[in-house]
């Protein structure tokens, strides 16, 4: 993979902060494909198919949503001409002022406007060194990388 194209696939991570923290629902798709499925069940809220589902999700939410996303951190782990899997870091502010950290492992996959992400699985960072530490009192494993 060339260099233009990882930072096309950056460029398209860090949009997600942009459209989503102006409440330009309209643009989900200059980030995801269409048919996306975004999980985010490991914090309790659904899987939602679809650039609709994850407006209408965000819509519902209403000002439970937080009101700043950082993108971080992004490793592309594997590539070929259509598709990377790719993880990165993200920051939430909340309402609140709480800050909130959290693993996105992607699909992305290139589309005739660019790359969309097509797939995304949101992890909480709960512990530290992803619970290691704590493991023998109970606290969380490490997620393991979700496959394609």
């Amino acid at each position: 993979m060339s260099t233009h194209e990882r930072d096309q696939i950056v460029e398209t991570l860090a949009r997600y902060g942009h459209v989503v923290d102006r409440g330009d629902l309209d643009r989900l798709d200059t980030v995801f494909t269409l048919d996306v499925r975004y999980d985010m069940s490991a914090v309790g809220l659904p899987v939602m198919i679809g650039v609709q589902a994850l407006a209408d999700g965000a819509m519902r939410l209403g000002p439970q949503n937080p009101v700043a996303h950082h993108t971080t951190d992004v490793v592309v782990l594997e590539a070929d001409e259509d598709e990377a899997v790719v993880e990165s870091k993200g920051f939430m502010l909340t309402v609140e002022g709480a800050v909130r950290s959290v693993s996105h492992h992607d699909v992305l996959r290139r589309t005739a406007a660019g790359w969309r992400i097509a797939s995304r699985t949101l992890v909480p960072q709960t512990a530290s060194l992803g619970g290691r530490l704590g493991a023998a009192a109970g606290a969380e494993e490490a997620p393991a990388r979700p496959d394609r």
